[in-house]
């Protein structure tokens, strides 16, 4: 449910996931009568952050954890209010305080490995942040043209803001972190021929303090980025590799993306409230590596540890994609995406490809 108005917009959603057996809602409101522009905005959804683990024994007669096949579900109930402030034409910046519940959906099993379990209790955070984005689209784009987009975001958790996170006996530990991420994506239309673009992205983040508990980033699989999905903060895509393939304190991400126009349809059905846009195709190469903090050590630089930990053992996937753009209720974008996306590295265990749906654009 989607309805704006000149000085207000309210939306609201109500969905039910089959492989969770779990329901997820949620509502905002957004008032941008004056400036600045107020959020408001709660929401409660299972999410299936990441596999047990379990101690198994190997066979020279270690035990060690190693990762299930059972994906391991929390239900995240978050709730946020936000003031933004466009400056400038192309230039914003906002404020955030979050409060987030986060809970095993089921009970955990007795043989979990509970220290790889992700983080459970309750996360206040505050955050500020600066966002530059412009472009300069044509009636047939299939995707923004000639565009650019900045944005910086430092987000600070602390037991004041109501930070308190569950151990294994229940009882509660405060938390105090710090994490600064940052992107930059370009969309550049190519010189030979209208509306196709060549697309790419970068980001880096970092979690500061308090990372003994694990999901602070996890990298893999094909996540949608759009108005009807939204994505866990904690995840970014890497598409090739299943979903949440790689975790860590730290983290760096890049992709590049050719794409092209099939098919302009520009059709309705009827009085059904969908318009049908474009038809396109993508090529794209994702590449990235989540990673922990290096230890100090005597023989190098901090600084040295630091590149060899990022670029140690990095994921790269390749790939193709079906895109189909909508236009649904009359005013709101949605992009559907088909593909298939396959791992260059570290790919003992995997699939040789994966095929995905998924609802949303990818960046």
């Amino acid at each position: 449910f989607n309805h704006q108005l000149n000085e207000a917009a309210e939306s609201a959603f109500l969905r039910y996931r089959n492989d969770a057996d779990a329901w997820a809602g949620g509502a905002s409101l957004i008032l941008n009568r004056w400036l600045p522009v107020y959020t408001l905005s709660a929401s409660t959804r299972p999410i299936s952050t990441g596999r047990y683990a379990a101690l198994l024994e190997t066979e020279e007669g270690d035990v060690v954890p190693a990762y299930t096949d059972e994906r391991y579900w929390e239900q995240r109930t978050t709730s946020f209010v936000q003031v933004s402030f466009p400056y400038r034409l192309r230039s914003s910046v906002f404020a955030q305080y979050t409060f987030t519940e986060r809970k095993a959906l089921d009970a955990i099993p007795d043989w979990a490995y509970r220290p790889a379990l992700p983080l459970r209790g309750t996360t206040g955070a505050l955050s500020a942040g600066y966002r530059y984005a412009w472009s300069q689209p044509t009636a047939l784009a299939i995707s923004r043209e000639d565009g650019r987009i900045a944005s910086a975001l430092v987000q600070f958790l602390h037991p004041w803001l109501g930070t308190q996170i569950e151990q294994d006996d229940g009882s509660t530990q405060p938390l105090t972190q710090v994490q600064l991420t940052g992107d930059v994506r370009s969309y550049v239309v190519t010189p030979w021929l209208p509306n196709h673009v060549i697309a790419g992205h970068a980001s880096v983040g970092a979690a500061l303090g308090g990372t003994a508990y694990l999901g602070n980033y996890q990298i893999g699989g094909a996540i949608g980025d759009g108005a009807f999905f939204v994505t866990p903060d904690e995840f970014r895509m890497l598409r090739g590799y299943p979903f949440g393939y790689d975790i860590g304190d730290m983290y760096w991400l890049t992709g590049l993306e050719y794409r092209f126009p099939i098919w302009h349809i520009h059709r309705g059905v009827g009085t059904v409230p969908l318009y049908l846009r474009s038809l396109s195709g993508t090529l794209f190469a994702d590449a990235g590596n989540a990673f922990a903090a290096p230890e100090p050590s005597t023989k190098g630089s901090q600084a040295s540890d630091l590149m060899r930990a990022a670029f140690q053992r990095p994921l790269v996937g390749v790939g193709a994609e079906l895109s189909l753009g909508n236009v649904v209720g009359y005013r709101q974008g949605l992009m559907l995406r088909a593909g298939i996306g396959c791992p260059v590295t570290e790919r003992s265990g995997l699939a040789p490809f994966t095929p995905y749906i998924q609802a949303g654009g990818s960046f």
